[in-house]
């Protein structure tokens, strides 16, 4: 995965290092804005409830159907 380009907090950014932490399951999700986004279970999302209204919950919970939204963590 060096030098693979994925989105994180702050947008596109290049993968400079891995780790070796064993295998894990990956969610793979697509978004309406055609964006596709690999997650493990774990790692936590912005679900949205409303116009500017939602709260943060681990991909893992997420069914098919739910809003996410672009948040930037402070």
């Amino acid at each position: 995965g060096v030098g693979t380009k994925v989105f994180d907090a702050h947008g596109l950014t290049q993968v400079l290092a891995t780790k070796a932490n064993g295998v894990r399951d990956v969610i793979r999700l697509h978004t309406k804005a055609g964006r596709q986004l690999d997650l493990t279970p774990d790692h936590v999302v912005w679900k949205s409830t409303g116009a500017g209204t939602g709260r943060w919950v681990e991909a893992g919970t997420l069914r098919p159907g739910d809003a996410l939204e672009w948040h930037r963590t402070p």
